[in-house]
This record gives C-alpha cells, sequence and structure tokens, in this order.
C-alpha cells in the first residue's frame, strides 16, 4: 500500500469540466477550490501595471490585497508572485484561519494558476497537512 497525498490541481471553464471527477481520477482524493470565492483564496492578488519613472513608462507587476490598494510593485510577475505567496503563508497561518485549514487538509486543492507557477495553493496543502496522520492508503 502507498501513501497518497493532495496534489494541486487547475480548474477549468472546460463544458462538462467535474472538479470532484477529475480529483478522484488523479489520486483518489476529494477536492476543494481555493480561488478567491473561498476562504482559501489568495486575497493578495497580483496584476500587471505601468509605471511611470523619470519621464519614461515601464511595465510593474503589482500585489494588492481585497480590502486596500497596491502594497508592493515588483519589475517582474516572478518577484511579485514571490511576495503575493509570502504574505498569503503569513496570512493564512493566523489563527482566524484555522478553519480554512482544516476544510483542506486530506484533500487535493486546485485553483485558476497554471500549474508551472508559483501558487498559493502548494501553502495550502503544506499547512493544512502538517502534522497530518497519513493522508490515506492506497
Amino acid at each position: 500500500m502507498t501513501e497518497v497525498k493532495p496534489v494541486r490541481l487547475q480548474l477549468s471553464r472546460r463544458n462538462g469540466f467535474d472538479l470532484q471527477a477529475w480529483s478522484r481520477e488523479v489520486n483518489g482524493l476529494p477536492a476543494v477550490k481555493a480561488n478567491r470565492s473561498t476562504k482559501l483564496g489568495n486575497p493578495f492578488a497580483v496584476t500587471k501595471a505601468t509605471t511611470a519613472r523619470n519621464g519614461k513608462t515601464e511595465d510593474a507587476w503589482v500585489v494588492g490585497s481585497w480590502n486596500g490598494p497596491a502594497m508592493w510593485i515588483r519589475p517582474t510577475r516572478e518577484e511579485a508572485l514571490d511576495i503575493s505567496i509570502r504574505a498569503y503563508q503569513a496570512w493564512i497561518a493566523k489563527p482566524e484561519n484555522a478553519g480554512a485549514l482544516a476544510i483542506a487538509r486530506g484533500k487535493n486543492i486546485a485553483c485558476w494558476c497554471d500549474l508551472g507557477n508559483l501558487c498559493h495553493v502548494n501553502v495550502i496543502i503544506e499547512l493544512a497537512n502538517i502534522d497530518a496522520p497519513e493522508a490515506r492508503e492506497a
């Protein structure tokens, strides 16, 4: 028997997409969404913007929050994603968010991010399953 660990899945708008069926096909575990419509969503959104400095307009990546203006501005998307994920890690670890992490324990987590990019779901999977008994045996 082998241990089945939760994984990150990508949501789809494809006609007929069934997250639970896809999740069970991947590794037999149920799935939960971690988009902004749920308690697991990342409130530190990354958006593309432009900045003007010394009369020159440049592309920039902005990290903001649900409740306020831009908090960080970075020249690359990767840097902005890194900040967003680190801010999310601190935010989701707060005691008032423990219930959200409990919902994710032992489940696959799905969001809209491309699977090849950095994502807050990796944080959820790690924190929700820390000190957890074996997820499940197949």
